[in-house]
């Protein structure tokens, strides 16, 4: 994404191959400072001062945070402490969970003196995957959208989105924003209209940023307004984040969406929710950890229900919110 026409990440890997760099997103949107962190402390600091915020940017700081630890002390105690010390600051988060399961299981039967490199590598690649996966996000996503325009050739396409999990809440192109951004790309006339009233301020605020960032209108609403666009007719697509999602397709969130979700449905409104694979419990919700590290809490009280949404966009294609379909894109994650 870009920030005064120059392309960024949210993180990234420094020169010295030590040092992650980070936006600052405490200071948006009046000032953009980038950062560096690279102790574990600083990974816990980040997370918990909200220098960054989303599930998915949380993930891939608690992978450098272990990393990080490994290159301080790469013994067995350092790396249960340190998944442990991360997951209690990340508790919200079931990519998180995820990233510290991953980075876990690539290290913990490898020798102390590999784990440092292993570590390392093991952090960049669930970066990059976030990012092949926002970015797959957004193409099976722009079929719905290029599916709209056609039905309403020479009209803008209104979409609300009321969640703010755009670019700055992933390492790039962000989850229901990714479609929006790729439909924009490919010169789909779109407004967005995001929710003014928004429990976290800050990231709506910086969701706004985002949006101008990149050329594209945008209006902040109130749900009643909302509600009062979807019905008059003039509201083409609702698309929401996730925190978390069930194996039955119910997508929890930390804001309040499952409103927007209802209002959709009972107006003919299309609502999809977008989220990749890491933010699904294949073991089933309450997402829990094993015994061993304690990886995701029960903190988002949201709950939009499977029936309110025509659909899940993931990384591997758009599925009905079922189990059947959920077990049809990804047989490999899921037992019969």
């Amino acid at each position: 994404m870009k920030v005064d026409g120059k392309s960024y990440r949210s993180l990234w890997l420094d020169h010295d191959g030590r040092t992650v760099r980070i936006i600052d997103q405490r200071w948006l949107p009046h000032e953009f400072w980038i950062v560096g962190i690279a102790t574990l402390e600083e990974a816990v600091a980040a997370i918990r001062d909200g220098q960054v915020r989303g599930g998915p940017l949380t993930a891939a700081v608690c992978a450098y945070g272990t990393a990080f630890a490994m290159l301080e002390d790469p013994s067995n105690a350092s790396l249960m402490r340190a998944c442990a010390h991360l997951a209690s600051f990340a508790a919200s988060s079931a990519e998180a969970a995820w990233a510290l399961r991953e980075m876990n299981k690539a290290l913990l039967f490898r020798r102390p003196w590999e784990r440092r490199e292993a570590a390392y590598k093991r952090a960049l690649e669930l970066s990059e995957a976030d990012v092949e996966h926002n970015r797959a996000i957004g193409t099976h996503g722009l079929r719905i959208l290029k599916d709209l325009a056609e039905q309403t050739p020479g009209r803008r396409l209104n979409i609300i989105a009321p969640c703010t999990t755009g670019w700055l809440s992933t390492v790039d192109w962000g989850t229901a924003m990714a479609p929006i951004y790729r439909a924009h790309a490919a010169g789909i006339p779109i407004h967005v209209f995001l929710d003014e009233t928004a429990a976290d301020r800050a990231s709506a605020a910086v969701m706004r940023w985002e949006l101008a960032g990149q050329g594209i209108p945008r209006t902040a609403i109130t749900v009643g307004h909302g509600t009062a666009m979807m019905e008059s007719g003039i509201v083409d697509l609702v698309l929401l984040g996730a925190q978390s999602v069930t194996l039955q397709g119910d997508v929890r969130n930390l804001e309040p969406l499952s409103g927007w979700a209802a209002v959709a449905r009972a107006h003919g409104v299309p609502c999809y929710a977008a989220v990749t694979s890491t933010a699904i419990g294949w073991g089933g919700l309450p997402l829990r950890g094993d015994g061993a590290l304690p990886l995701v809490s029960e903190v988002a009280p949201d709950i939009t229900l499977a029936r309110d949404l025509c659909g899940l966009i993931t990384e591997r294609g758009i599925c009905s919110a079922c189990r059947d379909d959920l077990r049809r894109l990804f047989p490999d994650r899921i037992a019969a």
